[in-house]
């Protein structure tokens, strides 16, 4: 029927002038009513695309989100050894040699050892 069933008032009043027509003239009440849904399948079709759609956007999103945290951690390595190494004999600076020494001496002071370095060793500082 061509009346939505919320509307019970409209609806009675239709079908009493369906039944008025009669079924001689199917052509009339062919257009009076509503077609049944037989889109079901291309509906649940588009649905399973879009599904598929929003999950494959979920993925790129995380493994780009994965990328940006990898890069972000290469780019923070690489501050750091540009900060603390030299850049044509990737040896450490003054800065990083500074650091290793107040640790190695804070180090003797807490085990009331002496510090030694051993140049043979790359420089690095021992405690004895």
């Amino acid at each position: 029927m061509a009346v939505h069933k919320d509307h019970e008032e409209l609806a009675s009043i239709i079908e009493k002038a369906l039944l008025v027509i009669g079924q001689n003239n199917r052509k009339i009440l062919e257009n009076w009513q509503l077609p049944e849904v037989q889109d079901s399948k291309s509906l649940r079709l588009i649905a399973v695309l879009v599904v598929l759609i929003f999950s494959f956007g979920l993925f790129k999103l995380f493994r780009l989100s994965q990328n940006i945290k990898r890069q972000k951690a290469e780019s923070q390595e690489q501050m750091w050894h540009q900060a603390n190494y030299d850049h044509l004999t990737n040896l450490p600076n003054r800065h990083l040699l500074q650091n290793r020494l107040e640790q190695a001496m804070a180090r003797a002071d807490r085990s009331k050892l002496a510090i030694c370095c051993d140049k043979k060793a790359g420089g690095r500082f021992f405690l004895k």
